[in-house]
């Protein structure tokens, strides 16, 4: 992506919505409506909107719990989103997955595990995928600190 003025205005909208999200998912999980827990991305939004307004849409990317941020920057849909926090069928995972497995293979989100660490696993066996598979995909994985004193 080319970083001129109209393009330093879309990565600033979309950290800006990022963080509205996350800012009113925040204050409406008290009202006890949504069926999960929220791990809330909130401080992340740039690293999310910058690595994936570099990604093509075919290109895919794997989360941790905190992955509201991932999936919107991604270009998951909010709607879905939301609808998943609060365990509809509109959700991105069919209402199945909550807050910590947002999943839309549309947009390219494979998935967000909450077990700390591993994803990197399973995003190495994804792109091996491609590799054998001699496509050209890139596959992106965000973890936290904690996910390199794991096992894997």
């Amino acid at each position: 992506m080319i970083i001129n003025k109209k393009n330093k205005i879309k990565l600033l909208y979309d950290m800006i919505k990022i963080r509205e999200v996350e800012n009113t998912i925040a204050r409406k999980y008290s009202e006890g409506k949504m069926r999960c827990p929220v791990h809330l991305s909130i401080g992340q939004e740039a690293i999310a909107v910058g690595v994936c307004n570099n990604l093509k849409k075919t290109d895919q990317i794997l989360s941790a719990h905190r992955s509201h941020a991932h999936y919107l920057a991604k270009g998951g849909n909010l709607n879905s989103m939301i609808s998943e926090l609060h365990g509809k069928v509109t959700g991105c995972a069919k209402g199945k997955g909550g807050s910590m497995h947002l999943i839309d293979q549309s947009v390219g989100m494979l998935a967000a595990v909450p077990i700390v660490g591993s994803t990197l696993p399973i995003s190495v066996g994804v792109a091996w995928s491609h590799k054998i598979k001699k496509r050209n995909n890139l596959v992106v994985v965000f973890f936290g600190d904690g996910a390199t004193e794991e096992g894997v």
